[in-house]
Formats: C-alpha cells, sequence, structure tokens
C-alpha cells in the first residue's frame, strides 16, 4: 500500500504544475499516508509488546516517528502551497518528501511481516 502511494503521489504531482486539479487527489494521499502511518505505529507497538520485534528495532522505529511527525506537516503545508501555484521546484520538492517518508515508511511495513 505503502508503495502504491508514493506512486500515486509521484505520478499526482508530476501533472501538478500544468493541471491543479491532480493536487487535489494527492491531498487523499497524504492523508492516507498518515493513516498508514497511524497503523504501522500500532503494529510496531503490538511487534514489541508480542516480542516480534526487538527493543533496538522499536527505539529505531521511534526515531523515525519523530522524523515523520515533523515533516509530515512540512509536506502538506509544501502540498497546500503548491497546489495554488504553477512553481514548478515546489511541486517537485512536495513529490521528494512525500515519497521519501511513504519509501520509509513501507520499509518498516515489511519489517514486520
Amino acid at each position: 500500500m505503502i508503495r502504491s502511494l508514493a506512486t500515486t503521489l509521484t505520478l499526482t504531482l508530476m501533472t501538478g504544475c500544468a493541471h491543479q486539479q491532480p493536487l487535489i487527489v494527492t491531498g487523499s494521499a497524504l492523508v492516507g499516508l498518515a493513516d498508514q502511518f497511524v497503523a504501522t505505529a500500532e503494529v510496531m507497538d503490538n511487534a514489541l509488546e508480542n516480542k516480534a520485534i526487538t527493543p533496538d528495532t522499536y527505539k529505531q522505529w521511534v526515531v523515525f516517528g519523530k522524523k515523520f511527525q515533523r515533516a509530515y506537516p512540512l509536506v502538506v503545508a509544501l502540498w497546500q502551497a503548491a497546489s495554488t501555484s504553477d512553481d514548478a521546484k515546489l511541486v517537485a520538492n512536495v513529490i521528494t518528501l512525500a515519497n521519501e517518508l511513504a519509501l520509509e515508511l513501507w520499509d518498516w511495513n515489511r519489517e514486520v511481516k
């Protein structure tokens, strides 16, 4: 799911400069990314509780979680700015940041499977 979110973010944002409508769809993808983060956090909590992951792995997850919580509002703010402009560089920044978060989150989902 995360990999498909990253692909959706990339494809949708790439067309965002020419047409503003696709960025609206990306807003939904960003909401999906936040929902997936919450779901992954629950899985990681359960995995630690059930000893499916080590405390060291969980500590690494916490580091990523803090990074996600700092970066996600920035990505949303950039998306909001990009949705009202034709700034290709801004759209590219949103693509990069959203993809990085989505792919890192996807790696954590793989960690517990």
